[in-house]
């Protein structure tokens, strides 16, 4: 009675309030009492004893070896139940190991194991040859997860007899199951673990089944190892939390510490909390490039890693948006083991997450991937999940703050860089790295294309139809080799000591920056680059400037439009995109070509694709500034006054050797070569006017999505007619800019005779009655 009564005692201290010595009484076989030995009929066996109930009065016999193993299974059930509640919860498995022991001890089982719930399923965790080997089942599934799903105490005599019962274990193990009870442990009504007990041991028999007594000591046992287990969850629950806790506030301190100055540390400083958080071993912060159209990530060794969007784990979540958890990475189909070959890292689990804008929840701005959970070699969990979901929150907006403060040192940077380079170009320009050049193989593989006579001579002539090379064709990858082929014709090549080799790297660079948009890709690039040589050799161009301005033209005609993401400067303002708080920064409203600037000057000082290498000093100065003035004279909202000084400086007596009327002249050039898909023959006109309107609807579609004004000739459900937008652009701005250039260059009147067969065209669609759509 002592030992109950401390047994009870000592469980209410662990907050088994409801515990009595009666609850407890009724989960132990009950020892009945003995009359004085005078009592006991001398004809009876002396392994009986005759007793009297309490509540009936009638005698009950009792056999003594029966008597003596009930005692043993009580003090057995009782000493469980005292360990239990006195060992305390600082081990969870310290206490799996002492219920699997007691169990096994109190039923007289061969072996005992333990499953864990965990959402859906059951966990179980063993020593095994290389550590803790651990087996997972789906509830529902198997002996064990029946019982996790009904609740039900299991006795099987036979286990082999048994279709849930699983072979191969025992195949693998070398080890041989006969009997089996099963049963789960359960709190407040929810089973929380699963007991499987191993062939009962007799030691007289060998193994027998289990009884219907231990069904009865299983009972008893799982009411206090439940109650038992499950306050040690909730301990340790309360302490993750507690942890969780401390270091979500000290990851959000070091992270406002850290401040928006380095992307680099704050990236360190959400890496470092990330594996903390979820007791990982460590954890990749990816950031996305949508120019580059890939994912980058630098680890804290200095190694840089760099995935496309789309493709392997990191990929597939930025594109997909979805949260990929990953309990076994081997034998996961996004999953490249080559990382880990060379690393020497071993993969085993991984948690990867988007982390999307704080202001655009539908973009994503990088991508956290954990890996190799340290407390279980089960996997990340989704409690796991929540935590990094609510952590990336923080994470999202510093990241975002950071990224967009070192946009806006670059573009200070390069707003006083493009300053300088204007005003004295006496030293060569120093790369600032971020842009990938075109390796060798591709190089290779581009120089290795064959052109056809017929296209060498259709190239250069306003017939070719750029269209049949357009994104998407078979030909396309042909644009380089006839872009080098223009340069080679004119002989620029040899004429500034540029190698064939650099040249189609620098080509291949470029074409690699631009974007899959419909209208400014390197297709547009392209077909400005081949309608300058048409104006230089067709319509004499080239003998109104230098040879070294007809170089530095072509080459900023190649580059005037790199990294154009299909949205024009007044959107990148009034949404004020990073690019845009360049423009509120500078005071300009050149956002695009300040960027194309940038971009084009990085990629020309690059060791292997700087073609203006072999130029001497007061060339090399000469080329930039050419570039530059060219470059941001395509700003259409500088062109009524590009035209005016054209047009004051240049007339009535062109000078070829004035620098200010050649400047002029290459940036009319460039205008025009970026106008030109209204002075092509109709067809092709007609196909670069859908093209510019495919786009214009995209930016409209952009601008409704974010939720500002849509632009009215941008709006796609106006449906505004194809015809009336050409016809409005060729009255109002084309037919007046076209004269003007061919006022002062006469060779380049056709364009106007173009343009205006065009414009009678577009009349007589727009006359034949019905809409003309951009995709009609």
């Amino acid at each position: 009675r002592r030992r109950v009564r401390a047994a009870v005692v000592a469980l209410q201290r662990q907050g088994l309030g409801n515990c009595t010595v009666a609850s407890l009484a009724d989960h132990l076989v009950r020892v009945p009492d003995c009359k004085a030995p005078s009592d006991v009929s001398s004809t009876r066996s002396a392994s009986e004893v005759r007793t009297t109930s309490l509540a009936s009065g009638a005698p009950e016999t009792v056999d003594v070896g029966q008597l003596t193993k009930t005692k043993e299974a009580a003090d057995l059930l009782l000493r469980a139940s005292l360990e239990m509640s006195t060992r305390g919860f600082a081990d969870i498995g310290d206490l799996i190991t002492t219920l699997i022991k007691g169990a096994a001890q109190l039923l007289q089982a061969d072996r005992c194991s333990l499953f864990r719930v965990e959402e859906d399923e059951l966990v179980s965790s063993a020593p095994g040859k290389d550590g803790t080997d651990t087996i997972r089942v789906r509830v529902g599934s198997g002996i064990a997860g029946h019982v996790a799903q009904t609740g039900e105490i299991v006795n099987i005599p036979d286990a082999y007899a048994d279709p849930r019962f699983n072979e191969e274990v025992d195949k693998r193990t070398g080890y041989r199951t006969v009997s089996l009870l099963c049963g789960p442990l359960l709190f407040q009504g929810q089973v929380i673990a699963v007991v499987q007990l191993l062939n009962k041991t007799a030691s007289n028999t060998g193994h027998v089944p289990f009884t219907d007594e231990d069904e009865s000591l299983f009972r008893g046992f799982a009411s206090f190892a439940g109650v038992a287990l499950s306050n040690a969850y909730l301990y340790h629950d309360a302490l993750g939390e507690r942890r969780k806790t401390e270091v979500l506030l000290d990851s959000v301190h070091r992270l406002g510490n850290a401040g928006v100055h380095r992307v680099d540390e704050v990236t360190h400083v959400i890496r470092e909390a990330a594996t903390e958080l979820l007791e990982a071993e460590r954890c990749t912060l990816f950031v996305v490039d949508r120019g580059a159209h890939c994912l980058y990530a630098s680890t804290d060794d200095g190694q840089h890693i760099s995935t496309p969007i789309g493709k392997g784990i990191a990929g597939t979540v930025c594109e997909t948006q979805e949260t990929l958890n990953i309990a076994d990475v081997y034998a996961h189909q996004l999953f490249n083991p080559d990382v880990d070959v060379g690393t020497g890292y071993v993969s085993r689990n991984i948690l990867c997450m988007p982390v999307k804008s704080p202001e655009e929840k539908d973009e994503v701005i990088g991508v956290v991937q954990v890996l190799n959970k340290l407390s279980t070699r089960g996997g990340f969990t989704r409690s796991d999940e929540q935590v990094l979901a609510f952590f990336t929150q923080f994470a999202a907006l510093h990241l975002t703050n950071a990224k967009r403060y070192a946009f806006l040192v670059q573009s200070q940077e390069t707003a006083m860089h493009l300053v300088e380079m204007q005003s004295s170009m006496g030293s060569k320009v120093q790369p600032r790295g971020g842009i990938m050049a075109a390796n060798d193989v591709n190089v290779a593989t581009a120089m290795a294309i064959e052109l056809t006579p017929e296209e060498k001579r259709l190239v250069l002539t306003d017939e070719f139809d750029v269209h049949e090379y357009g994104m998407g064709t078979t030909k396309f990858n042909r644009l380089v080799p006839l872009a080098a082929w223009i340069f080679e014709r004119l002989g620029l090549l040899d004429a500034f000591k540029v190698s064939r080799f650099t040249f189609f790297r620098f080509l291949l660079t470029v074409a690699g920056k631009y974007r899959a948009v419909p209208y400014h890709s390197f297709v547009h690039a392209f077909d400005v680059t081949q309608t300058i040589a048409c104006f230089l050799a067709k319509g004499g161009a080239q003998h109104f400037i230098t040879r070294l301005d007809a170089f530095a033209l072509l080459v900023s005609s190649l580059l005037h439009d790199v990294d154009h993401m299909g949205l024009n400067n007044s959107f990148h303002t009034k949404v004020e995109t990073p690019l845009g708080f360049l423009s509120t920064a500078s005071g300009t409203t050149s956002v695009l070509e300040v960027h194309h600037c940038n971009l084009a000057l990085e990629i020309l000082a690059m060791e292997s694709t700087a073609i203006f290498a072999g130029l001497n000093k007061e060339d090399h100065a000469t080329a930039y500034k050419s570039l530059i003035s060219t470059i941001l004279a395509t700003d259409m909202a500088k062109h009524k006054e590009l035209v005016s000084d054209f047009l004051g400086t240049c007339r009535p007596v062109y000078d070829k050797e004035n620098p200010e009327h050649r400047r002029l002249a290459t940036a009319m050039l460039m205008k025009a070569a970026d106008l030109s898909n209204l002075t092509k023959p109709f067809n092709i006109a007609r196909l670069w006017a859908i093209l510019v309107t495919g786009e214009f609807y995209y930016q409209g579609d952009t601008e409704k999505a974010v939720g500002c004004g849509v632009t009215p000739s941008f709006n796609r459900e106006a449906k505004p007619d194809l015809a009336d937008t050409q016809l409005g652009f060729i009255d109002n701005c084309a037919l007046e800019f076209y004269g003007a250039l061919a006022s002062v260059f006469p060779g380049l009147s056709y364009t106007v005779d173009q343009l205006r067969l065009n414009r009678a065209r577009w009349a007589k669609v727009k006359a034949g009655g019905g809409k003309t759509r951009a995709n009609s």
